[in-house]
């Protein structure tokens, strides 16, 4: 060691350590500068070594200012014993992704920037090896083969590199500088902050795979990925493929994988699990909103899953981003997929990729439409045609005329109005017929509101049934329903594909005559009722009638033979769920209204309705919200057997005869054989037990001659002239006895839609029905308020309650329960120990005249239960065994104790019998969508018993936005105590409980607007 070296040595102490760089000397200075690097290094690290040796003093410290000096000091002192930070000759992974400065210790993970990400990264970061193939910049790396568009607009589609099979999270923001004092507190928050920002883990490859399978056999069979390429890219290298479509994707088909159902529990959860991630990575990545292919399907698919789930809201503005990425990327345009003559299949493949994503993008916008709502692209405005066939699409050819597989176009758009014959082709593949049929759908769809004048020659419901006619005669024969067709698709893996093309069409012809149903029961009504009402009007309905359930049976048989060949694990679209629902729906009007269609019985509507129920059972499971249409279908299914009954004897007719129930007349003029078993193509399948034989129907009431000029419209088997029902002539004939209706009572299938998609059981017309109600201040004064007093009195209305609802402007009367159990010696029910409820049959029956005389609706709730063991009561069944009553077929049962309790209070024709098996009326049955669809807002309630079923309905109504009028008189308990609690409790908190003579007063009154 040098002198230099050695004289420097001693002064190496805490209190000799400042002096030494004020007061060394010129040599010292000069002779450190002499010494090597490490050798500088080591007298440092001896001089912080000495600094902190035990025989040193403790530097007194007399101000802040020196505490100061010596954290710098000793600051300056550590970071010079450290090497400088420099840029690493090889950066991390991670780093080299996010192309950020990767600085790290001598080669050793994690690297600071991962380490600043948190724990979760800082795990995951390492080097890459001498030779080791650089796969984390693969995604940078543009393909020159991708770009096929002459004008470079493919060329953007993944212009955009998507987040890829990598756990790590995005580049946390830069922190402040830390001290010392609260460097442990900083690091703590930006742990916190990265993991929230981390993305889920997925589960594992396999289980991916096999929910991406799922995704392409069971629900999109048609879509916008090349099955084949796509899943052995993601089988051999995972690493390309986008999270974020696999996410999107999963959110689907999750719920129908039973690996990923037995890993998180249950459907629900796993498609929860899903949605969560892939909205986390849309709000995590800046990027995520550049457009690009792999983006637009995302947020496609992640719209497609939130739309099923009932979250409309978030679902429409992802889906508008698709839209928006899709216009970007000019989707729409067909020179956005000009290929080079020297294209390859792999180019073709992905430009065929992109128009699919394009077409699903206006199929599904077309299948979510409702009433005004606005399409994402004017017709004018789109230039590309229709994908290609399947075959095409796999192998990568280029579809065109010289090979007899040009592609088609939609009407309307430019190169349908360039070559009207393209919206036409008789050899268009399956997804072309698929596509045109949803947008058929979707014109449908926007135009679900009720005309004054449909039978006028101008009216959009003649456009439409036209438009329907003429597409349906031109689709090529395996496009057609028929079960031998569902087999051949079945073969092919696309039989839901084409169910959807049927099933949408069968809808589309539903939905068109089914908003003026109210009207034609109307009509049909009248017409009974006046021998002179016009014969003419009295006909164009009761063909509208006919055709509308012609549709409805070709449906359930869609429907049915769906069904019977569904595997048990299969993926379907919720499509199909809403199609069995809308066949139990119309059904369930059959046996309250059987003029609507005369040769389908009561009894065998019924029938198809438990057909409808027992297929709703069956998607269930897979599908949550199909449990409340089931349950809903279920109540509607019971009809009054005395009213079925009545109904069968008024519309009696004599049987068709053996030729005419056995042939029908399809969609495309031929005749095909329906009785027991359906002879179709010459395959023979045995009919459901629920199916009903289609029928030809009876010639209407005599038209007018036809004047030649207006083609014939066929449907369904029954022949319509639609020139033969002008009305023009008859504005001042009888027909002025059909008044058009409320909209919002015309508009039923755009509020069933609705709540289909949101999963809300009551049509989502409650927000409509407030928005109808009167808001006038209440009138009622105590006058007209029954007397109850209570001693809590004073301390309810000391804490505010009491406060008055006031009448409605459209009252409805609603019985409870009014059978014999309740007032029969012996009966477990028997209320004949309290004086007033003995009173309560006759108050009722006052009310019930009151309100036929004002025109009011009357509805009736009734128990009723089917099961031997009493299942379907639940557990109240443990708490009440009085419920033995109306278990049907029960020795309680037997005795009539479930009967109407008088002839005076009996459902009249037009009344409407609910069926329920709890104590609120409300619950699981169409009270409250029969109550809205009628537009009623205020509900009198009446019968027994008040602590009860009376108690539980009247807090539902006032939940479900009702004005609750409690009628004191017409309802009973068993003891007075019990009487007035109740009602002095409803009085104060829900209701307003009203005397006989005020309720009669409003009833007869009718409604006031």
């Amino acid at each position: 060691m040098r002198a230099d070296e050695t004289a420097v040595l001693p002064g190496s102490t805490m209190s000799a350590s400042p002096g030494l760089s004020q007061s060394a000397g010129t040599g010292t200075m000069t002779g450190s500068a002499a010494m090597g690097q490490a050798e500088v290094q080591q007298v440092r690290q001896v001089q912080m070594h000495a600094s902190y040796q035990p025989q040193s003093q403790p530097q007194q410290l007399d101000s802040v200012a020196q505490v100061q000096a010596l954290v710098q000091a000793q600051a300056q002192a550590q970071a010079e014993t450290q090497p400088p930070r420099r840029r690493a000759g090889v950066a991390c992974r991670r780093c080299r992704r996010q192309r950020t400065k990767c600085l790290h210790q001598q080669g050793q993970a994690p690297c600071d920037s991962c380490a600043a990400a948190g724990a979760a990264v800082a795990a995951t970061c390492s080097f890459p090896t001498r030779g080791e193939k650089d796969t984390d910049r693969l995604f940078r790396r543009r393909n020159n083969g991708q770009l096929i568009g002459q004008d470079g607009l493919v060329s953007r589609l993944s212009s955009s590199p998507p987040d890829r099979m990598s756990t790590a999270s995005p580049r946390p923001p830069p922190s402040p500088p830390q001290s010392s004092c609260t460097s442990t507190t900083s690091a703590a928050i930006i742990t916190t902050a990265t993991a929230s920002t981390t993305a889920p883990s997925f589960p594992p490859h396999d289980e991916i795979v096999e929910g991406c399978k799922v995704f392409m056999s069971s629900y999109f069979q048609l879509g916008f990925l090349p099955k084949a390429v796509f899943l052995e890219r993601l089988h051999r290298h995972p690493e390309t493929a986008s999270r974020f479509l696999l996410a999107s994707m999963l959110t689907i088909s999750s719920r129908f994988t039973p690996v990923l159902v037995r890993r998180y529990g249950s459907p629900a959860a796993t498609t929860e699990f899903f949605l969560a991630t892939a909205r986390d990575m849309a709000a995590a990545h800046d990027n995520m909103y550049r457009p690009s292919l792999e983006r637009t399907q995302a947020f496609f698919l992640l719209a497609i899953a939130e739309w099923g789930n009932g979250d409309r809201d978030r679902s429409s503005v992802h889906m508008g981003v698709a839209v928006r990425m899709a216009a970007l990327l000019k989707l729409h345009r067909e020179e956005a997929y000009v290929l080079p003559p020297t294209a390859s299949s792999d180019q073709i493949v992905r430009a065929e990729s992109a128009r699919r994503t394009f077409w699903m993008i206006m199929s599904q916008e077309n299948l979510h439409a409702g009433h005004m709502t606005p399409a994402p692209f004017a017709r004018e405005d789109i230039s590309a045609c229709l994908p290609c066939d399947e075959a095409d699409f796999a192998f990568g050819i280029l579809p065109s005329a010289a090979t007899h597989n040009e592609r088609a176009a939609l009407a309307g758009t430019l190169p349908a109005l360039r070559r009207p014959e393209l919206a036409s082709l008789p050899n268009r593949c399956l997804f072309a017929t698929l596509i045109q049929a949803h947008d058929l759908w979707g014109r449908v769809a926007r135009c679900t509101a009720s005309e004054p004048c449909p039978w006028e020659p101008d009216s959009s419901f003649r456009d439409l049934t036209e438009a329907l006619r003429l597409w349906e005669d031109a689709i090529p024969a395996r496009h057609r329903w028929s079960v031998w067709n569902l087999r051949g698709w079945c073969a092919e893996s696309l039989h839901l594909a084409y169910l959807s093309v049927v099933m949408v069409v069968r809808l589309g012809n539903i939905v068109i005559r089914r908003i003026y149903l109210e009207r034609i029961i109307k009509a049909l009504d009248a017409d009974d009722d006046d021998s002179n009402s016009d014969r003419t009007a009295s006909a164009f309905w009761q063909t509208v009638s006919y055709d509308l359930f012609a549709n409805v049976l070709e449906l359930h048989e869609q429907v049915d033979a769906y069904a019977r060949m569904r595997m048990r694990d299969e993926g379907f679209p919720a499509i199909l769920v809403f199609c069995a629902y809308m066949c139990g729906s119309l059904t369930s009007y059959l046996g309250r209204h059987p003029r609507l269609c005369p040769h389908i019985s009561p009894a065998e509507a019924q029938d198809m309705s438990r057909g409808a129920i027992k297929v709703l059972s069956e998607l269930q499971p897979a599908w949550p919200t199909s449990a409340k249409w089931h349950q809903g279908l279920q109540q509607a299914s019971h009809a009054d057997a005395a009213a079925a009954a009545a109904a069968a004897v008024v519309l009696e007719a004599p049987p068709p005869s053996p030729a005419a129930a056995a042939t029908r007349t399809n969609y495309a003029g031929e005749t095909s054989t329906c009785i027991a078993t359906m002879h179709d193509e010459g395959a023979a399948l045995e009919r459901h037990p629920f199916s009903v034989s289609v029928v030809q129907a009876p010639t209407p009431l005599p038209p007018r001659p036809w004047d030649g000029n207006t083609p014939r419209e066929r449907n369904g088997g029954f022949e319509i002239v639609p020139g033969s029902f002008s009305l023009a002539d008859n504005v001042n004939s009888s027909y002025a006895i059909f008044p058009p209706l409320d909209p919002f009572l015309d508009d039923h299938f755009s509020a069933e839609v609705t709540a289909f998609l949101g999963g809300d059981f009551q049509y989502g017309l409650l927000d409509m029905c407030r928005l109808r109600t009167s808001h006038t201040q209440p009138t009622q004064t105590r006058s007209t308020m029954a007397a109850i007093t209570h001693e809590e009195s004073a301390s309810y209305a000391a804490s505010g309650y009491g406060g008055r609802m006031g009448w409605g402007a459209r009252p409805a009367l609603v019985l409870i329960d009014m059978c014999k159990a309740y007032w029969t010696a012996g009966s477990p029910l028997d209320l004949s120990a309290f004086a007033e409820a003995v009173a309560v049959p006759e108050s009722a029956a006052h009310l019930v005249a009151a309100a036929r005389a004002g025109g009011v609706p009357v509805l009736w709730t009734a128990v009723e239960y089917t099961d031997a063991d009493m299942a379907d009561a639940g557990l109240f069944w443990h708490k009440a065994k009085t419920l033995a009553v109306w278990q049907v077929g029960g020795a309680l049962h037997r005795r009539g104790l479930a009967d109407w309790v008088s002839p005076d209070l009996t459902p009249g024709p037009r009344d409407v019998v609910v069926k329920k098996k709890y104590p609120s009326g409300f619950f699981g049955t169409t009270l409250a969508t029969e109550l809205q669809c009628r537009n009623v807002d205020t509900v009198v309630l009446c019968g027994v018993s008040t602590s009860g079923c009376v108690r539980a309905t009247t807090l539902d109504a006032m939940q479900y936005g009702f004005r609750p009028m409690v009628v004191a008189s017409a309802c009973g308990d068993r003891s007075k105590a019990i009487q007035e609690a109740n009602l002095f409790d409803l009085d104060s908190k829900y209701a307003d409980v009203v005397t006989e003579e005020d309720a009669v007063a409003h009833l007869k009154a009718g409604w006031k607007e």
